[in-house]
């Protein structure tokens, strides 16, 4: 009579399904730790592009008010130059304890010696609008500038503020707000251009003479260049 033998595992075996095991828990782990990654680069990339549209979009808005409530009657229609100012190299100030900020330095553009095709190139654009019933002669008082500023940092709007003209901008305090806080890497920045085209601001068939400010992506080096377009306002209350 033959005797029964136990079989089962030995311990070469049983090694070898460890090793196996364990090769296949770390492949695991490793391709969650990638997924867990790709989706935390996914949400914040969404989350920097969904502030950026944002922030064009709300710039946009504001654009409008640009020379809105002004006289378009003979020579006192608003003009570019007294009632929309644009500067080159501008620098923001910090906030000081009462959210205050200084808009300094730069250069204004001279807007008739500008490139006919490319335009004015720069980073801060301030422009005036009145409150009050769009007459004649508008209420004094009413009168107010707001901005848009670029940074290195970013895209800021100035909030309005009343003044006498948009060329008085230097002396003016500004309390501002982040529309955009990162803009590219350090070789790029976002700069605004505006050009006299023609546009079409009410989805109309036909289009109107006009100022058009527009904020492309600029390659810093050598000169400022633009390479690709976010969005194009148009500033009907400029047109001629």
């Amino acid at each position: 009579m033959r005797g029964n033998h136990q079989r089962g595992f030995n311990l070469i075996s049983l090694m070898i399904g460890m090793v196996i095991s364990l090769i296949t828990v770390l492949a695991m782990l490793s391709l969650y730790r990638t997924l867990v990654g790709i989706s935390v680069e996914s949400a914040s990339l969404a989350k920097v592009e969904g502030q950026k549209a944002s922030g064009l979009l709300t710039a946009q808005i504001a654009l409008q008010q640009a020379g809105f409530g002004l006289p378009v009657i003979g020579t006192k229609r608003p003009q570019l130059g007294r009632d929309l100012v644009f500067i080159r190299d501008a620098t923001l100030s910090k906030a000081d304890e009462n959210n205050v900020r200084k808009l300094s330095g730069g250069t204004v553009t001279d807007f008739t010696k500008a490139d006919p095709v490319k335009g004015s190139l720069g980073n801060a654009i301030i422009w005036g609008f009145n409150t009050s019933a769009i007459t004649e002669t508008p209420t004094a008082a009413a009168y107010q500038c707001s901005g848009l500023v670029s940074t290195s940092s970013g895209l800021v709007l100035l909030k309005p503020v009343r003044c006498t003209s948009p060329q008085a901008w230097a002396s003016l305090d500004w309390n501002t707000a982040d529309l955009i806080n990162e803009m590219g890497s350090d070789t790029q920045g976002a700069y605004m251009q505006i050009v006299d085209s023609t546009c079409w601001p009410f989805s109309t068939n036909e289009g109107v003479h006009a100022v058009q400010v527009r904020f492309p992506v600029l390659d810093l080096e050598p000169q400022p260049e633009p390479l690709a377009t976010s969005f194009t306002t148009c500033l009907s209350n400029f047109a001629p």
